[in-house]
């Protein structure tokens, strides 16, 4: 194990170099009182007691005694230091049992409940992050049941630190083992990493925003859950707070991802599922070299990828025949090419073969669904009117909505996009959304449709995120 700024315990090295010496004194002391009364006979000898009453007493005595050192106390020593060794051992055995029980637990723990954390840094994944001690700052990095101490192990500077999270080991400053980062928790957790997919102006900064203001909203009133916002390098305050006065916030321009996390966790659940929404320029969807430079696509847990309706070219064409477009900012990125750059950089980053399917879910969100016209085309109108004309009386609203949104894309000469989806990734759903509501006017927005496709994404991969029956409707 890798040296560790702690005391080795006493059970794991001290105790055997005592037990030693112990035995060690008891044989010297022994020896000593064998050899003095060797040496007090030579000398009543020499000095001619042999041929005198006391000498002769006396020599008698230390013959007694030398035969008493010589034979009985060495039984008698030997007896008890086998004693000692074997109630040391006795001791000791309970000690290694009781710590490989508490490290099995702990790792067992942490493999059951999929305990894993994230770092926004480097956006590496780790099951235990690395500690830093409150008193002096140095860093643990193998914080576990060990030699250095099985509940808790102390410190060079005298200070003791819980080895497990059952109890405490959370509650310490964590560091990312791969960049050293300080993270916002102590690693009690399940992160779902999901990042979020789409072309320049496709709108997945907004969609973001809405769509966490949502579940802060809905969670426990509608949902039974527990919300907590994790701040970190978002600007999900701000913007949020932009959003509630009819303005749009800043544009993502960052090259690489930035983490929207938050607690999202059902009532009485002591390990929380992190969730981390990962947004990036989308600029970088333009150029697949700096889409590889992101790993935390490699590491996602799901995708969500944002369409924006009007950089569907065929639709775009037909909308602005009937309405004016310049108030929707419309991105003009073909949604074919993002995804085939995303696919791209998941293949490479997994070394996947082109026939190999992504496991990961994907949802596919239509954005700007305010848009005059779209809602009966692939929005809730729609979903209404083909679950009513289907054979099918079986069919839920997800299989329904499902059928209209790729016909959708098929009717507007996207069926090359469709048929990359299908043969790409295992289980793929469709969603419409409104993340404004309507155009800036200075009014506060309405979202709609945000909060489904996270709760999907996440609920796919979470074992304690439970929406069945949402989707079963």
């Amino acid at each position: 194990m890798e040296k560790q700024p702690a005391k080795v315990n006493y059970f794991f090295g001290q105790c055997y170099r005592d037990l030693g010496n112990t035995i060690r004194t008891t044989f010297a002391n022994l020896g000593d009182s064998i050899v003095n009364c060797a040496e007090h006979i030579a000398d009543v000898w020499s000095d001619g007691g042999y041929s005198k009453p006391l000498g002769i007493i006396q020599i008698g005595f230390f013959i007694g005694l030398l035969i008493c050192s010589s034979i009985i106390s060495t039984i008698f020593c030997v007896v008890f230091s086998i004693i000692h060794v074997l109630f040391t051992v006795l001791v000791m055995a309970f000690i290694y049992l009781w710590f490989t029980f508490l490290f099995l637990l702990d790792s067992l723990m942490r493999h059951i409940h999929k305990i894993v954390s994230s770092c926004p840094n480097d956006q590496r994944k780790f099951a235990l992050p690395h500690y830093r001690c409150p008193t002096c700052g140095k860093i643990h990095t193998k914080l576990r049941p060990s030699k250095y101490g099985i509940l808790k192990r102390e410190c060079t500077c005298g200070t003791r630190l819980p080895t497990t999270f059952f109890n405490g080991r959370q509650r310490l400053e964590a560091i990312c083992p791969y960049c050293g980062y300080s993270l916002t928790n102590g690693g009690f957790h399940v992160n779902i990493s999901v990042p979020v997919i789409g072309g320049p102006s496709s709108g997945k900064t907004c969609f973001i925003n809405q769509a966490i203001g949502e579940l802060e909203r809905i969670a426990e009133p509608e949902l039974g859950y527990e919300y907590e916002y994790i701040a970190g390098s978002d600007s999900l305050p701000e913007n949020l707070q932009l959003l509630s006065q009819g303005q749009l916030p800043q544009k993502t321009s960052e090259m690489r991802l930035v983490y929207y996390e938050f607690y999202f966790t059902p009532k009485k659940k002591k390990v929380k599922n992190e969730i981390s929404l990962c947004d990036v320029g989308g600029e970088v969807y333009m150029d697949s070299s700096l889409l590889s430079e992101q790993i935390g696509y490699s590491l996602a847990n799901g995708y969500l990828m944002v369409i924006d309706p009007l950089s569907i070219a065929a639709y775009r064409k037909e909308v602005e025949q009937k309405i004016s477009t310049s108030g929707y900012t419309g991105s003009v990125t073909p949604i074919d090419e993002v995804l085939s750059v995303l696919i791209k950089t998941i293949e490479n980053m997994r070394n996947y073969d082109a026939r190999k399917k992504v496991e990961e879910n994907l949802a596919i969100v239509f954005s700007k669904c305010d848009i005059p016209g779209l809602d009966e085309k692939i929005g809730d109108k729609a979903v209404d009117e083909y679950i009513a004309n289907s054979a099918d009386k079986k069919i839920t609203r997800m299989q329904a909505r499902n059928k209209i949104c790729e016909q959708f894309l098929i009717d507007y000469d996207e069926a090359d996009f469709v048929n990359a989806v299908r043969s790409k990734f295992t289980n793929v759903q469709f969603f419409t959304s409104s993340a404004l509501g309507h155009n800036v006017d200075g009014t506060a927005f309405q979202p709609s449709g945000v909060a489904d496709p996270i709760l999907w994404v996440i609920d796919k991969k979470s074992p304690t995120i439970d929406f069945k029956k949402r989707w079963a409707q």
